[in-house]
């Protein structure tokens, strides 16, 4: 029943969509319950397996499960049985998961209807046999079907091929829609459905070789050819690849053929790199070539294909290549670009006039504590998943994921976080409002193309501990942004002996560098500064621990804002007759220094820290001239006069 339509008002439950994703057999229960005929944990067969199904609006019951076999009898959540199968790593919260999908489920197309209106349709027949040479056999194997009426953005309605995504019991898990000539090439799916692998039922314990492509269509062809081991990654820029740990178990050996274009190029580098650059075999396709489809419709061979297989070679390690691969790197990057400005650029105009980030880069940033650097991380990080959509990291060994997902609704929904009186009207207000930015910030991620994961790594004995978590991440996730917080932490918590401290801290971040390198991530680690002086603003120089660390970075951020309410004993004891309270220990201006970059001058700027709402903003021109104005007046450098209109500094929440 793995192919059944949706129950009515089941539509939005994560754990139906996870059960069908599987391609598990199930039947409709009493209670709100779906059976599982296997229980995926034991794998006792016979329907012993209950879980729970809801709206997880209406119920919170969704994905409950209960193994009533005699030898079992284990029990969790979704969460749970999704770490359990390797679907979810642990210890990792993801906001778009957490924010729930705001749009409708699609149901998935029947692929024995589709497939016989295809075989009736002789006008879309001719061109899939006669154009694109797909064999009649695997059409009807791979059951290639036609629906008459599919949605495509820019094109509207239109009859569309159907490719159905299987598993080794032939349940249909996803689908890709694609749009037939005369009508432009595109794409679209059912909504609600993350794609896998096309013909991952190939992927067998007994397996022993895969060649990878570049979606459906070139899989189709390889195995039109008599290539029965060829899987599709559905796009270059696949985000999502929990197969990777099905390819981990199997350890088959491993090719990956990708389209001869720019993107396929890079595309194929990034998957070599996430399922393992040492274990990947590149298979080049003829000069004038684009792809292994366009190769078999010139009048390629198999015997042809075998030749082009066995001349296959390693992936160049990241980083290293020849001058002559370099500049066709090149080329392809500028004509990508429309100016030379970097890649990616913070939120500040005033920080990227004097540094921006490429893939590979290590972004340190270093400033005494409680002065705002994991809020400065986060800021940007939150940016850059939201403008470049990649998704982004954030691994905390100070702060948990509740703790870390407040400070985000803070950033991106305004809410002041401020303390109040326990039992108050304003807590009680205050608890209201967070519940209703709650459900704000969950918009703003339905919002999102991106995603952003929060880790709390408990029980870290090994560095080891985290960047196998940083690389599954990678992997798995498709994280483009890690940031660490915080290094010196790491360092510490693992430790062994504290006469190696500088030799140990100095192995992490030459590891943390390479893993940005090999990954081609952009990686912002957090530093704590060794004890400044009293009056001493911190520069890139007071880093603790090791100098080794300035040398593995690509741009290193120093933060500083002023102490508000230091005095001296006498100016204490003057004070002793009165009181005078502040409600703030740093100034809110904050001076970033961009002290050390590998690519540009560097050079400083002023922005403002707002600690209530988790938010940095840039300081608005009438607002710089008031600036301005108060420190010539307080210095008495010259006769100034007083703006017409008074400017108050940023106090109200501002979007970034």
């Amino acid at each position: 029943m793995s192919n059944q339509a949706i129950p009515v008002g089941l539509e939005k439950s994560a754990a139906l969509r996870y059960v069908i994703s599987k391609g598990w057999q199930w039947q409709e229960s009493t209670g709100g319950q779906i059976q599982i005929e296997e229980c995926p944990i034991c794998h006792h067969k016979g329907y012993k397996f209950y879980c729970a199904v809801s709206d997880p609006a209406e119920s919170s019951r969704d994905g409950l499960w209960f193994c009533h076999a005699g030898n079992c009898q284990k029990t969790g959540n979704l969460r749970s049985l999704m770490e359990m199968l390797g679907d979810r790593i642990v210890g990792v919260e993801s906001r778009a998961e957490w924010a729930g999908k705001a749009g409708k489920v699609d149901e998935l197309p029947n692929a024995d209807v589709c497939n016989a209106l295809l075989l009736g349709d002789s006008e879309a027949m001719d061109y899939l046999v006669n154009v694109r040479h797909f064999s009649k056999e695997i059409i009807n194997q791979q059951k290639l079907g036609i629906k008459e009426k599919v949605y495509f953005h820019g094109i509207g309605e239109v009859k569309a091929l159907v490719i159905p995504y299987m598993n080794a019991d032939g349940a249909v898990t996803f689908a890709k829609f694609r749009t037939l000539p005369p009508n432009d090439k595109a794409f679209a799916s059912p909504q609600g459905w993350e794609a896998g692998l096309y013909n991952s039922g190939v992927l067998t314990d007994d397996c022993t070789e895969v060649i990878l492509v570049e979606g459906e269509a070139d899989c189709i062809s390889l195995l039109s050819n008599g290539v029965t081991n060829a899987v599709g990654v559905p796009g270059a820029g696949v985000r999502k690849a929990a197969w990777i740990e099905t390819l981990d178990r199997i350890e088959p050996k491993v090719y990956i053929l990708y389209d001869s274009d720019s993107a396929g190029t890079k595309g194929s580098q990034e998957l070599a790199s996430r399922v393992g650059i040492d274990k990947c075999l590149k298979i080049a396709l003829p000069a004038g070539v684009k792809d292994i489809g366009e190769f078999f419709c010139k009048g390629g061979t198999i015997e042809g294909f075998e030749k082009l297989k066995a001349a296959a070679r390693l992936f160049d390690i990241t980083g290293v290549t020849s001058s002559k691969d370099a500049l066709s790197q090149l080329e392809d990057e500028l004509n990508g670009k429309t100016d030379l400005s970097p890649t990616y650029m913070s939120p500040w105009s005033e920080l990227n006039r004097i540094v921006g980030y490429e893939d590979g880069d290590v972004i340190d940033v270093v400033a005494p504590e409680k002065v705002g650097k994991t809020t400065f991380g986060l800021n940007l990080l939150d940016h850059v998943v939201s403008t470049y959509g990649e998704d982004g990291l954030l691994v905390c060994l100070e702060m948990t994921q509740s703790r870390l997902c407040r400070k985000w609704i803070s950033l991106v929904t305004n809410f002041e976080d401020i303390i109040t009186a326990p039992g108050s009207p304003e807590s009680k207000e205050k608890l209201t409002e967070l519940k209703g930015c709650v459900a704000k910030a969950r918009e703003v991620q339905q919002g999102r193309v991106a995603d952003l994961y929060f880790a709390y790594p408990q029980l870290v004995r090994e560095p080891e501990d985290v960047f196998k978590l940083i690389r599954d991440c990678i992997r798995r996730y498709g994280v483009k942004w890690v940031m660490l917080d915080n290094v010196q932490r790491l360092c510490d918590d693992t430790l062994k002996n504290q006469a190696h401290r500088t030799v140990h801290l100095s192995q992490i971040s030459k590891s943390l560098a390479k893993l940005a390198k090999d990954y081609k991530i952009k990686l912002i680690r957090i530093l704590q500064p060794k004890r400044i002086a009293p009056g001493q603003i911190i520069t890139t120089n007071d880093v603790d621990g090791s100098s080794q660390i300035a040398k593995d970075c690509d741009c290193m951020l120093s933060l500083w804002r002023s102490v508000i309410g230091e005095m001296k004993k006498s100016e204490y004891e003057e004070e002793s007759v009165g009181f005078k309270e502040t409600s703030e220990s740093f100034d809110p201006k904050m001076k970033v220094t961009v002290g050390l970059s590998r690519y540009s001058s560097g050079g400083s700027c002023y922005l403002y820290y707002d600690g209530a709402r988790s938010q940095i903003r840039s300081y608005s021109d009438e607002q710089k001239a008031q600036l301005n104005y108060n420190k010539q007046s307080f210095n008495s450098l010259l006769p100034m006069e007083k703006p017409e209109t008074a400017v108050k500094l940023p106090t109200e929440g501002i979007a970034i």
